[in-house]
């Protein structure tokens, strides 16, 4: 009888394809952590920005909060009455320029005077901050009501002009 010799398991050629298939999958998934993670850095980047601009204006607004407070502090220490008080307020935009008076009529129809200024973010964005002055007694400190204190849209917006490719179930 001739010899022969009985070969079990797996020759070399097929361990070295498993080999190179590892090798692949351990590459692509390097190369996708590496896009994920830049992705990432990026995001982090624009936030980062995002918020410190945001706290940047907010700082201003609150600088210009104080500068309208000292003002109202004195109007109202020179102020007899709350009409007179109210009156001195409507000349505020001479005092400081970047301010805005505004009047609104409330549920009761009784007239209140608003006190409107903003503070840039970015390029397309602004911090938007409306008071209510208020006469009060030398032992309040509250010479005014913040009724909104919000980030707004500078930019107009424009929506898509081309139509959408949806399927209809058609």
């Amino acid at each position: 009888m001739k010899n022969r010799r009985i070969v079990t398991g797996i020759g070399v050629g097929a361990v070295s394809m498993l080999m190179i298939f590892v090798l692949v999958c351990l590459i692509v998934f390097a190369a996708l952590s590496i896009l994920s993670a830049n992705a990432d850095y990026s995001l982090t980047k624009r936030t980062a920005k995002s918020l410190s601009d945001y706290y940047n204006a907010d700082i201003s607004a609150q600088e210009k909060l104080a500068e309208i407070d000292s003002k109202l502090n004195i109007m109202m220490d020179s102020a007899d009455s709350e009409t007179n008080y109210l009156t001195q307020c409507q000349s505020l935009p001479t005092m400081i320029n970047w301010i805005k008076v505004e009047k609104k009529t409330d549920l009761n129809s009784s007239v209140q005077l608003v006190l409107r200024y903003s503070v840039t973010v970015n390029d397309r964005q602004a911090l938007s901050i409306a008071l209510i002055p208020s006469f009060v007694n030398a032992d309040q400190k509250k010479r005014y009501q913040i009724i909104e204190w919000q980030l707004v849209n500078t930019e107009e917006w424009l929506p898509i002009k081309e139509k959408l490719n949806v399927w209809s179930g058609k």
